[in-house]
């Protein structure tokens, strides 16, 4: 996250390209076994990727949630959500 701050601050699209890719695929890992207990916040890394102009990783953040729905509004993080993100 922080080095997708660092790209996004200096203006390297490549490099945000390239978190974006790197933190995709760490979801997919954290969540591989188990969806609930997973220790990974994707609603925090939804609202980073927002922040700091990851828009392939904000759509891969919220096509996560929809599409997991009935887990992920049981998770804690799920509070957090709020404004067009809830549309």
């Amino acid at each position: 996250i922080g080095m997708l701050e660092l790209a996004d601050r200096y203006r390297l699209p490549h490099l945000i390209t390239l978190c974006e890719l790197y933190i995709s695929k760490e979801i997919e890992r954290a969540t591989a076994q188990e969806l609930i207990k997973a220790d990974i916040d994707v609603v925090g890394l939804l609202l980073h990727a927002q922040m700091h102009n990851a828009k392939q990783l904000a759509a891969f953040c919220l096509h996560f949630l929809c599409t997991n729905y009935q887990v992920m509004q049981k998770r804690p993080d799920w509070k957090n959500l709020a404004g067009d993100n809830l549309k």
